[in-house]
């Protein structure tokens, strides 16, 4: 036995329906959904879907509700629901293509990157520390505590009006100057996630753990990491500048999940 179900969601609307089954599968939605959950019959969460994707299933054995929490963007999408017999006709994995390939019938491709942007996960931080007397200027993006969201940071963009070493690093205590963080989905709206933009200075580092450092020209720099750094809630990635009265200008794009 299969159902296919359609749900209308407004922005950020959190639904619950009944249904009596066994197999649940995404089958379409335009934009992307922030968390599925599967309810057995006394309410209790026996099965999550954290930021799905078309054609991601489950199979938890006899449940009662679903309760989808979506996006940033209202849409409609399509469910399949059924018992334990059922299953999608979609294939998942990897697929490698070389030469030329002939097909027909449908084909779905998933954009990773795009779901996540519409999804609320993406984002960019510009903090600019100008020069002060005496001191280092540092800039870079802040985890708050508690938040329980991990940021994932890939790259950054420095620039400096005075030649110097930069030293990047990480600081266990909230920067002084803390600013919202700018969604990568141009709705109007603000990031709903829990990055913040830092900037602060001292003399010398402060509390900065440094994990590496660079040479810095007038020219910004883009800072490529050969494994992206995870930033847990409490916890910040900070670039300062090493040159005491000179000011430091970072960009740092993030995926927050």
């Amino acid at each position: 036995m299969m159902e296919i179900r359609s749900l209308a969601l407004a922005i950020n609307e959190v639904r619950e329906f009944a249904c009596s089954a066994e197999y649940f599968e995404v089958r379409d939605m335009p934009f992307g959904l922030v968390l599925i959950e599967i309810l057995d019959r006394s309410g209790g969460v026996i099965s999550r879907l954290p930021v799905p994707a078309a054609s991601d299933f489950v199979k938890p054995g006899k449940f009662e509700t679903v309760r989808v929490t979506n996006g940033a963007t209202a849409q409609t999408i399509r469910m399949f629901i059924g018992s334990g017999d059922a299953g999608s006709r979609r294939v998942s994995g990897t697929v490698s293509v070389s030469g030329t390939v002939a097909v027909s019938g449908n084909v779905s491709v998933i954009d990773g990157g795009k779901a996540r942007t519409i999804a609320g996960q993406t984002g960019s931080v510009a903090p600019v520390k100008g020069a002060v007397i005496g001191e280092n200027s540092r800039a870079g993006i802040w985890n708050p505590v508690g938040s329980g969201k991990s940021i994932i940071v890939k790259r950054a963009y420095i620039s400096s009006s005075v030649s110097q070493s930069i030293y990047l690093g990480r600081v266990s205590v909230a920067p002084v100057s803390l600013a919202a963080a700018n969604s990568l989905l141009l709705n109007g709206a603000a990031f709903p996630g829990a990055a913040l933009s830092a900037a602060e200075s001292s003399v010398g580092f402060g509390t900065l753990s440094a994990l590496g450092s660079f040479t810095l020209t007038t020219s910004p720099v883009a800072f490529e990491l050969d494994e992206p750094v995870v930033i847990m809630p409490g916890y910040g990635l900070m670039f300062a500048a090493n040159t005491v009265n000179s000011d430091i200008s970072v960009t740092i794009p993030f995926i927050e999940e």
